[in-house]
């Protein structure tokens, strides 16, 4: 699976936010309707200054001047309110579609596979779906409400100065013309640029992340200089794309300085010269710089966000490469699995990785309701075997059944829901113990996570103060290695699976917890099927079968107390060098 995202597509863009806009059409509605009312009133105030500088100047009534000033004074207050109103709705409107999206990119990376789990940093995938993600809030929040703004503006002031003077409308129509396809243009070029700096970013973020999950091991082994220097050519790497982007948006940025000097200059002189032929007043000449000004002061600010409008289309651009990518395992087939235990079935299963075959034709049956031991040494095949009946994967040739029905015809979840699969290493989790039981689901019976944890052995939960509403995981009850054990246990009980996966579960454990371990592994157990990955020997003591695999192949298979007596078998042969045969 392709995880290489320097070279990720643009093509989600900013487009996509489009459909996530369109179903927050009443929150859109009023960010444009106080943008018009916004502008409305940035249109008004310059109108009001220009009637009393000309009334100033034709001696008017103090009371006139007066009135203009309240009125003045008022349309600003309102001004500011509208401008306040739309940049908060705006705010909140940005994070909730980027929100979305973030569900959207969460949900997606949960599908894959776990190699692309494995060869991607986790800090580089929080990086893709929160880092990018915060930079394409701010273009909606802000830019997004920016543009709004400076589009009704433009649009109004072109009409306004169109009853005043068609040449200054048409003036400031162009100018506005030219000055937004420089920034477009200059935006496109630098696209690119940021997607190099943001994904610079996420590689930093990824070893960084990476290297403090192994301090201990860099310590004790010396590796820091070693580090540190894969340190400074990540950190390069991302200085030297920083750079790059920052000088396209600099250059960028200088343009519009140009230009809106010039403009500027072009509508001084324009009132200058209209006034000295007397073709217009002394307020209508203001009129024109201060259209001029008020158009060009949002383009600016909008300009200055520009970096981060690239940051957002760079980071749209990676989240649309991660979600191109595609799980090798299709949520295909409706059926659903039998009730009760589940027999297995392989039938000529082969697999290969990257061209390199793990299984050969493995042929393999076992009955509902027998425990099964899995040997075999390191790259024989064993964990991908279980990979396969939790249908992580699928097989590359044959079939693989569970409780008669082949998994490529069962719907994928509801094959997950039937399998439980225990890891050598249970995660524990920030949260309660009720949390870390049911993975958050809420929904469970404080009654239910109970009943499992006195079923596995960890009743004594129960009897701490807040029971299994107590924090564990960093900010709360550690557990010990063997708990941990035991809490994945009470997960697959609450769970009450038809077919158990375990992975070698007391591999490193003291004989004490081991013991209470293999007691209420034995429990979990009766009456499911079971398939159990051993290294040391004695964790296959109670199964029922012994399965022997060599490069990818059964080269033993048979009841465990047949082949322990047979001084011949394989299994026998394990046991004694081992130390635990006679």
């Amino acid at each position: 699976m392709p995880t290489d995202e320097s070279a990720a597509p643009s093509g989600l863009g900013l487009r996509a936010l489009a459909p996530l806009l369109a179903s927050r059409r009443g929150i859109v509605a009023a960010v444009v309707a106080l943008s018009a009312g916004a502008a409305a009133v940035d249109l008004f105030v310059p109108l009001l200054i220009r009637r009393f500088i000309d009334d100033a100047s034709a001696d008017a009534a103090t009371s006139v001047l007066v009135g203009l000033a309240v009125v003045f004074l008022v349309a600003s207050v309102v001004g500011q309110l509208l401008g306040l109103g739309s940049a908060w709705i705006g705010a909140r409107l940005g994070w909730a579609v980027t929100n979305d999206l973030r569900v959207l990119g969460t949900r997606h990376a949960t599908l894959l596979d776990l190699d692309f789990h494995a060869e991607t940093p986790p800090g580089t995938l929080i990086e893709r779906l929160d880092g990018d993600m915060t930079a394409v809030a701010e273009t909606v929040s802000r830019f997004g409400v920016r543009m709004a703004h400076v589009a009704l503006l433009v649009v109004g002031a072109v009409l306004v100065l169109a009853f005043q003077d068609g040449w200054a409308a048409l003036a400031l129509a162009v100018w506005v013309v030219v000055v937004v396809a420089l920034v477009v243009r200059f935006r496109s070029s630098g696209v690119e640029a940021s997607a190099e700096e943001r994904g610079a970013s996420a590689e930093l973020f990824g070893f960084i992340e990476e290297h403090l999950e192994a301090v201990d091991d860099l310590r004790a082994n010396g590796a820091g200089p070693a580090v540190m220097e894969r340190f400074r050519s990540v950190a390069r790497h991302y200085a030297t794309a920083g750079t790059r982007s920052w000088r396209r948006r600099a250059i960028a940025w200088s343009i519009t300085v140009f230009l809106f000097s010039t403009g500027l200059l072009v509508s001084l002189a324009l009132g200058v010269a209209m006034v000295s032929a007397g073709t217009i007043t002394l307020g209508t000449a203001f009129l024109f710089v201060q259209y001029f000004q008020r158009v060009e002061d949002p383009i600016q600010q909008a300009t200055r966000q520009m970096s981060e409008v690239q940051k957002a289309a760079a980071g749209l651009g990676r989240l649309s490469h991660l979600l191109s990518l595609r799980p090798r395992v299709a949520r295909t087939g409706h059926a659903a699995l039998p009730p009760g235990a589940l027999s297995v079935e392989l039938d000529g299963v082969e697999y290969a990785y990257e061209e390199a075959p793990v299984l050969r034709g493995l042929a393999l049956t076992i009955p509902a309701g027998q425990h099964v031991g899995l040997l075999g040494r390191t790259g024989s095949g064993k964990s991908t075997l279980m990979s396969l009946l939790v249908r992580f994967d699928d097989p590359t040739r044959g079939t693989v059944r569970l409780g008669g029905m082949p998994l490529d015809e069962v719907d994928r979840e509801h094959v997950r829901a039937r399998v439980a699969m225990i890891p050598q290493g249970v995660h524990v989790m920030d949260g309660t113990v009720k949390d870390n039981v049911t993975f958050f689901d809420h929904d469970v019976p404080d009654a239910e996570v109970c009943a499992a944890l006195a079923e596995i052995g960890l009743g004594e939960i129960l009897s701490l103060p807040r029971g299994i509403h107590t924090p564990v995981g960093e900010a709360g009850l550690g557990l010990s290695e063997g708990e941990a054990q035991l809490l994945g246990l009470a997960r697959a009980w609450l769970r009450d699976p038809a077919l158990v996966l375990l992975d070698e579960p007391s591999s490193r454990l003291d004989p004490v917890t081991e013991a209470r371990l293999a007691a209420a592994t034995d429990r979990l157990l009766a009456g499911r099927t079971a398939v159990v990955i051993a290294h040391r020997l004695d964790t296959v003591d109670r199964v029922d079968r012994i399965v022997v695999l060599s490069d990818g192949e059964v080269v033993e298979d048979g009841p465990r107390t047949a082949l322990a007596a047979d001084p011949h078998s394989h299994f026998a042969r394990l046991r004694q060098a081992a130390g635990t045969g006679s």
